[in-house]
């Protein structure tokens, strides 16, 4: 009895992982690849879900199963940025930004 309760549970909310496949479509990854990948984040998520906390499971799987597919993609770039580069990258465009609000020009 429990199993088509667990089922039921994963035909009502497999919605979310098409949703978060559809936000990296067009990454050169195709669509079934995408899906494989959330459906696994989809997976972790119910495992460890907790109804005790009060917190919907959509708020709880979404995040789960787009860090999965950020991992992934990741982890299987070509190129490698180390975290602190991107940190200055990150600055350099802020400043940048304040800079053209405060000239109005680039």
């Amino acid at each position: 009895m429990l199993v088509n309760k667990e089922e039921e549970f994963i035909k009502e909310n497999l919605g979310l992982v098409h949703s978060c496949c559809r936000r990296f479509t067009g990454r050169n990854i195709e669509y079934d690849d995408l899906f494989q990948l959330a459906s696994m984040g989809f997976l972790k998520a119910i495992a460890g879900f907790d109804e005790k906390f009060g917190v919907k499971f959509s708020t709880y799987a979404v995040p789960l199963i787009i860090g999965e597919i950020r991992r992934h993609l990741r982890d299987n770039s070509p190129i490698r940025v180390s975290r602190s580069i991107r940190d200055v990258a990150y600055r350099v465009l802020q400043c940048k930004e304040a800079q053209t609000a405060q000239l109005g020009r680039e």
